[in-house]
């Protein structure tokens, strides 16, 4: 098994959940929701640009190492020190139920997270 050290896992990340809510006029509107707070190892591993609608959109991925949880999965949101990142990939290391390999992309845009959503 891939080893990971433990006191590495140093960083705070978030799961971020999307709460419907009904507004004033009562149509249904969407609210982000921080959830609970996991202690990972992340590691920016490369940078990289994309067009979308003509437009040059820079990107960076992360790797993150954190215990197993079964609550992340590729349509899930994730908080790093303000940034929103969309998780690509999630991996259980060796399939033993102990470590999580996520891979995640920011993209640096204008926008908030119902962009993503």
């Amino acid at each position: 098994m891939k080893q990971i050290n433990i006191g590495k896992m140093n960083k705070k990340i978030f799961i971020i959940s999307r709460e419907e809510i009904e507004d004033d006029m009562g149509q249904t509107v969407y609210r982000e929701v921080k959830g609970p707070k996991i202690w990972a190892t992340v590691k920016s591993i490369r940078g990289g640009e994309y067009y979308e609608a003509l437009k040059i959109i820079p990107e960076i991925s992360y790797v993150i190492y954190t215990r197993y949880r079964e609550d992340i999965k590729t349509d899930t949101i994730l908080e790093y020190k303000g940034k929103k990142l969309e998780v690509k990939y999630v991996a259980d290391i060796e399939e033993q139920h102990q470590m999580l390999e996520i891979q995640c992309t920011e993209y640096v845009k204008e926008g908030d997270i119902n962009d993503i959503f």
